[in-house]
């Protein structure tokens, strides 16, 4: 639900300028959504289509759905998620663990050109491109109020994105989401539209 919001809000700036295409009916950002449709239960949000992915998640499916996307003509795209691009079924670990070869070399090589091909159609993308990702978590004990007292509890942070490691930093603008909250720390930006460390309520 928070891309779509963050689309929505560039979909606006963008009308605000003059930017959007006149042949899309009013529907300006395309979905590539890998988690059963799940996308379909926020429609009220924001205007959308979707493209629903489903294994094998290779990169090279990533990229031509992302081709599909772009095709279209959508000025602002949304990746939910690319996580299984690297973790998921005939994603880039399995390829690699079902790879034939001698050697680890041999068997990581064309797996992770693929993904870098994949990347490389993100980052070159004529769309405005918001990825999202999964994170590993763990609980911590942190103070919390209760009743009029503070007390430890344990609380779920996210600790890092689930995709190929410092994948996450090839992005304009890095945004973790608080598990729970929504609420967003802002962790890389090169727009100088947030402030890093900052935080975003939904």
């Amino acid at each position: 639900a928070t891309s779509l919001l963050v689309a929505k809000g560039m979909v606006e700036a963008l009308r605000a300028r003059g930017k959007l295409p006149g042949h899309l009916d009013e529907v300006y950002i395309g979905v590539l959504d890998t988690e059963r449709d799940s996308a379909s239960l926020y429609s009220h949000l924001v205007p959308f289509d979707t493209l629903v992915l489903e294994p094998p998640y290779s990169p090279s499916r990533y990229t031509a759905a992302l081709r599909q996307l772009e095709r279209v003509g959508y000025p602002i795209i949304i990746l939910d998620q690319i996580t299984h691009e690297w973790f998921g079924d005939g994603g880039v670990l399995q390829m690699v663990a079902q790879a034939k070869g001698s050697n680890d070399w041999a068997k990581w090589n064309g797996p992770s050109q693929e993904h870098d091909a994949f990347i490389d159609a993100v980052l070159n993308s004529p769309a405005h491109i918001i990825a999202t990702m999964r994170s590993k978590t763990e609980y911590v004990l942190q103070d919390v109020e209760k009743n009029g007292r503070t007390v430890k509890a344990p609380v779920r942070i996210g600790m890092q994105a689930k995709q190929r490691e410092g994948t996450e930093y090839e992005f304009t603008t890095l945004l973790d989401l608080e598990v729970g909250t929504n609420v967003a720390t802002c962790m890389k930006d090169r727009t100088e539209l947030f402030e890093v460390g900052g935080k975003i309520g939904r």
